[in-house]
């Protein structure tokens, strides 16, 4: 009996040491960076300026672009198709400009278009921000 009651014991014990809740590993939340807020772009020169505020400790961009025919009429309640993307690091100072914590980076321009941008940050991790404020350009 006294054998019983030991071994009954240790199996409690460790019964309760093993306890909790199986199921598989899970991976760390990811951290989503910033998202770009202040994103403007004008025509100079017939060419488009676009420029942003850098959120803190970011170097990668990705500029997503679309072309309209000026001669249509925008669809207000339509999603933009945006059939461009371009990566943009801020370290490569053959891309953009760097002035301060502001980016300013040129595109070319068509008569006739209207040009429709947005930015999302990437990090080094690789994880994307939400999508920046669209802005419209045209000539």
């Amino acid at each position: 009996m006294k054998i019983f009651l030991r071994l009954f014991i240790c199996f409690i014990l460790l019964g309760g040491i093993a306890c909790g809740k199986k199921g598989p590993p899970v991976p760390p939340k990811a951290i989503v960076p910033q998202s770009v807020k202040d994103l403007k772009g004008e025509v100079i020169q017939e060419r488009i300026r676009l420029s942003w505020t850098i959120p803190e400790g970011e170097n990668l961009f990705r500029l997503f672009k679309a072309i309209e025919p000026f001669a249509e009429e925008p669809c207000p309640d339509c999603p933009v198709r945006f059939t461009e993307k371009f990566d943009i690091d801020i370290t490569d100072p053959k891309t953009v400009r760097i002035e301060g914590q502001q980016v300013t980076y040129w595109d070319s321009i068509e008569p006739g278009n209207r040009y429709v941008y947005k930015v999302i940050v990437i990090s080094e991790d690789g994880v994307e921000s939400g999508d920046s404020n669209t802005v419209s350009v045209q000539e």
